[in-house]
């Protein structure tokens, strides 16, 4: 007999439908399992239990209501253009992915490079500011040259008027 070969929990329904019969009161409580399988008569609709407490589920598929004709060819078909369906939003999420790390990294390129030039550019005003001390400096030395050999100048030509 079905109901005992199938320890799993199940319930009397309401003949050609999905709800459980009147005597299936307390289906969902395991202390009334095994009360419930002996209601269960072969070639009477049953239900099974779902979800958390007996880790089971169902997936119910009503073909005879769509008015479409269901074949494994039409099937294979539908999960073939899911499949092609999900692939193209991969590969469009992967590129837009790709597309944001490209800005990303030019933004930050960008900056980096700005840097770069702030720095060749503070070393430029730098260098020209140290050129410019150094020109200042070599003015001032050849100025006290100057004064120097004037001053030797003068002080050779009053020893030779002395003289």
């Amino acid at each position: 007999m079905i109901n005992n070969e199938l320890q799993k929990p199940i319930f009397p329904l309401v003949p050609g439908e999905k709800v459980p019969a009147k005597n299936a009161m307390g289906f969902n409580n395991p202390a009334n399992y095994e009360k419930l399988r002996s209601l269960c008569k072969p070639g009477e609709n049953y239900g099974l239990l779902m979800g958390k407490n007996t880790g089971l589920f169902c997936l119910d598929f009503d073909l005879y209501k769509s008015g479409k004709k269901y074949t494994l060819e039409n099937l294979k078909e539908q999960k073939m253009i899911q499949a092609r369906i999900l692939e193209e939003k991969r590969v469009k999420d992967e590129e837009e992915r790709i597309k944001e790390w490209e800005r990303k990294f030019d933004k930050e390129q960008i900056a980096k490079e700005e840097e770069l030039i702030k720095k060749f550019n503070d070393q430029l005003i730098k260098e020209k500011e140290q050129s410019e001390k150094i020109i200042e400096f070599k003015k001032e030395e050849v100025i006290e040259e100057k004064k120097e050999e004037i001053l030797e100048n003068e002080v050779k030509k009053e020893e030779d008027e002395r003289f």
